[in-house]
């Protein structure tokens, strides 16, 4: 039944565009199990709605490179982007994992429990059983898309991870006296962080095609701005600028896409 469901979803192609705008994140509970420990994928879902459940585990397999499959399911109706969020968790029996090792976690949120023909795209997740815990977290190419602050929906970051150990940032943002701004830079990688020396894109040649003259476009110096991750789906970008007008300041992010083919570990 279970297996039949999730065949189901993952041969629709009709994604619900309101659900699929906003992000759902996840915790582990325990972090870190050890072998024959149950642990708890707790779901987060920023938007109201009649219910939602845990729905199950799809299956599991054995230790390095093996993969468990869970989904939640909402009631697809009375969506509203207003607090409070709703939550779910499920509950991972420990005798899924016979062995110490690292597991490959996949995780959908369907938004129509009738049918199972709409869902939000998967997040995958790399999870270590026994052993030591993991190390702190490091920016990697899972970080590539776009980031936001829920609470201030209307802007925010594209990120994109490039060779060499380099992100790049671009803030899809508004000027301190209204009107659309567009900032962006690049930075090194280093641990958790990365450094963004940021640029503003302005002058009179900024118009729309074809008046467009990229001769009368300047890049003028910005500022900076630090992006520090704490996991996959969660960090903070904070900036000091030397623009006059603009006040330094810091917002919390959460992930909202992440580009097909990528996995945050």
């Amino acid at each position: 039944m279970l297996r039949q469901g999730m065949q189901k979803m993952l041969a629709a192609t009709t994604l619900l565009a309101a659900a699929g705008a906003e992000a759902q994140t996840y915790t582990f509970d325990p972090p870190n199990p050890q072998v024959g420990e149950a642990f708890t994928v707790n779901a987060t879902w920023p938007y109201s709605g009649n219910f939602v459940q845990s729905q199950g585990i799809l299956e599991a397999g054995a230790a390095d490179g093996a993969y468990i499959t869970v989904w939640f399911v909402q009631d697809g109706a009375n969506f509203s982007p207003n607090p409070p969020t709703i939550t779910a968790s499920q509950i991972i029996p420990g005798d899924f994992f016979g062995a110490a090792g690292v597991y490959r976690v996949t995780i959908y949120w369907v938004a129509d429990p009738a049918s199972y023909t709409s869902f939000v795209p998967s997040q995958t997740f790399s999870f270590v059983v026994g052993g030591a815990s993991p190390g702190p977290f490091e920016i990697g190419p899972g970080i590539t898309g776009n980031w936001y602050d829920p609470s201030e929906s209307g802007h925010g970051f594209s990120l994109e991870v490039l060779p060499g150990g380099v992100l790049l940032a671009e803030w899809f943002v508004y000027a301190p006296q209204g009107g659309r701004d567009w900032i962006i830079g690049t930075g090194t990688i280093l641990g958790d962080t990365a450094i963004v020396n940021a640029y503003q894109t302005g002058g009179p040649g900024g118009r729309f095609p074809p008046a467009f003259d990229p001769s009368q476009v300047q890049n003028e110096p910005w500022g900076t701005i630090t992006f520090t991750f704490t996991d996959c789906n969660h960090g903070t970008a904070s900036w000091a600028n030397t623009a006059a007008g603009y006040p330094a300041g810091s917002v919390p992010i959460t992930r909202l896409t992440m580009p097909e083919g990528y996995a945050c570990h």
